[in-house]
C-alpha cells in the first residue's frame, strides 16, 4: 500500500494509473519497478513526499513535523 497525502487549497490531482496500485510480496534481495504518476489539475502548484510510514523513525519524524505546524 502508498499512502499519499497532498496539502493544498483548491486541489485537484489525479493518480495514474487510476486503479489500485499493486505492490506484490517479493523474495527477499528482488526487486520491482511500479511507476505512476501524479498530475496536478489545479491552477496551484503542491509539494508531495512518498515516505516509508512503516519505518518507525520516519513515522516519528513525521508526526514532529504536523506537531510544528
Amino acid at each position: 500500500m502508498i499512502n499519499v497525502k497532498v496539502d493544498a487549497i483548491f486541489s485537484k490531482y489525479q493518480i495514474k494509473p487510476s486503479k489500485m496500485i499493486s505492490l506484490p510480496p517479493m523474495l527477499y534481495d528482488d526487486s520491482k519497478i511500479q511507476e505512476f504518476e501524479i498530475i496536478n489539475n489545479c491552477q496551484f502548484p503542491f509539494n508531495f513526499e512518498i515516505y516509508d510510514y512503516f519505518d518507525e523513525e520516519t513515522r516519528q519524524q513525521i508526526k514532529e513535523d504536523f506537531a510544528l505546524k
